[in-house]
């Protein structure tokens, strides 16, 4: 069973620690931090140690190639920032690869795309909490 809980980064110094040390301990999360460009996402999920496992990004970077060259799939991909305009065109396929990665951020999400999200992580049996102020 996993948790999903959705996490407002504009709180990161204050309540961010001590529910991520919670959510690392119980094996439980996903968090969605809403309205950051997916980089400032990442630097501030990196920073409160919501991501610790390398992006597409990161191995194409080591590994002198795009990121775009990088499939999800690839077994080196621990952590994914995926933005709020990549998630329209997603199959059912790549929802499965997605949310089986162990550190997500969604960034940029719109409440439609919110709600894709949740729906998505339903249909996988997973147990979904939605807190923040509700957009």
């Amino acid at each position: 069973m996993r948790v999903v809980q959705r996490w407002r980064s504009d709180h990161h110094e204050s309540v961010a620690g001590g529910s991520i040390l919670s959510c690392h301990a119980l094996h439980h999360w996903r968090l969605l931090p809403p309205g950051d460009h997916p980089l400032t996402a990442e630097s501030i999920a990196r920073k409160v140690g919501i991501i610790t496992l390398p992006t597409a990004r990161e191995i194409a970077a080591a590994d002198g190639v795009d990121a775009t060259d990088i499939p999800l799939s690839d077994p080196r991909v621990g952590a994914v920032v995926m933005a709020g305009y990549s998630i329209p065109g997603l199959t059912q396929e790549q929802w499965d690869v997605l949310l089986s990665k162990k550190e997500i951020v969604f960034a940029r999400t719109s409440p439609q795309q919110k709600l894709q999200i949740v729906e998505n992580y339903q249909r996988l049996g997973n147990i979904v909490a939605v807190t923040g102020d509700g957009s």
